[in-house]
């Protein structure tokens, strides 16, 4: 975070988001979201995919995925 308080980090920014009541997160350019592999890589462990092409990727984050570690308790 800047001293104007942008945040940098995807995740901080999209989880700050999600937060304040996002409840789908899509983007239309696969090339674009791969692209970006911490983030791409974290949605997908922690968001359920509910449709998915060659040209774009859409996300419910009304529910996170358990981890592993969270389902054994």
């Amino acid at each position: 975070e800047d001293v104007t308080g942008r945040t940098y980090d995807p995740i901080i920014y999209f989880e700050q988001l999600r937060a304040e009541g996002a409840s789908y997160f899509a983007s239309a350019s696969m090339s674009e979201f791969l692209g970006h592999e911490k983030f791409s890589r974290y949605m997908r462990e922690n968001y359920k995919v509910v449709k998915e092409t060659p040209h774009f990727i859409i996300f419910d984050l009304r529910k996170k995925r358990y981890t592993q570690a969270e389902h054994n308790l």
